[in-house]
């Protein structure tokens, strides 16, 4: 059977047969097409509970999402997409983020392994500009990894590299012990919504390839594949099905029905 593909934005596309090695979940064919709406104006977000947290130390990840901008952050605003970290005097951090910086837009990914400023690595990809904005209204799978014995980080849209940025520093790991994870939002003390949809989040804890990534950025995954740690379909549920860190919706955010595995 052939790996089902998402429907609505892509009900059109052929992505054809699934990555070796990759399956397809069985539940597949009844799965409906829900995404999670969060409002930045509403300060929407989901969290895991309270002092929890993936409780990865990674020295490897990949960590990817379908993502639907309603709209562009403004020059210094941030578009939070995933926030691991703590306020501790031993924090430790990883940071995913939408940004405008003057007339650029840019992802960015913040690594801090301590609260000095020692071990932190910050690198950026800029996906357009004021004058070539990217897109807004339409879902893209964005992926990001890091590669601690490259030092290399890559971030793609829809399994196309934005690039590689090779980070100087030497964090060896990350592993937030405090603060709970949250998806659409940066952090607790700065806020930092997303706005948009989000949908299919998944943090493997290896640097996929990107042939692996391209492959199945439109499939729905079983949740037992290997090196995936944590994997949120966000399919009208905030269930995790490789683990048991569930997610709560925050200030009203709710399930619409847009878009489908």
């Amino acid at each position: 059977m052939s790996p089902r593909s998402y429907q609505g934005a892509f009900a059109a596309q052929n992505f054809g047969e699934s990555y070796p090695g990759y399956k397809q979940r069985a539940d597949a064919a009844a799965a409906s097409n829900y995404s999670i709406e969060l409002e930045r104006a509403s300060s929407h977000y989901l969290s895991a509970a309270s002092n929890t947290h993936t409780g990865s130390s990674l020295t490897a990840f990949t960590l990817e999402a379908m993502v639907y901008k309603a709209s562009l952050p403004g020059d210094g605003e941030f578009f939070g997409l995933w926030s691991e970290e703590s306020t501790s005097t031993t924090n430790k951090g990883l940071i995913w983020r939408f940004t405008r910086v003057g007339t650029d837009y840019r992802v960015q990914l913040y690594v801090r392994e301590n609260n000095s400023g020692t071990r932190t690595f910050s690198v950026n990809w800029t996906i357009g500009n004021t004058t070539t904005p990217p897109a807004t209204g339409a879902w893209e799978r964005w992926s990001v990894k890091w590669d601690v014995s490259t030092r290399d980080c890559e971030h793609l849209r829809d399994g196309v590299s934005d690039g590689i940025q090779t980070e100087g520093s030497t964090v060896g790991f990350v592993n937030p012990t405090r603060d709970p994870l949250n998806i659409g939002r940066v952090s607790a003390a700065g806020g930092h919504y997303w706005n948009g949809r989000i949908a299919d989040v998944r943090l493997w804890n290896a640097a996929i390839s990107n042939a692996n990534i391209d492959a199945n950025k439109h499939v729905y995954l079983v949740g037992d594949e290997t090196n995936l740690t944590h994997y949120w379909p966000l399919n009208n549920s905030l269930e995790a099905t490789t683990s048991a860190l569930d997610l709560t919706a925050q200030n009203g955010a709710s399930f619409v029905q847009s878009m489908g595995y």
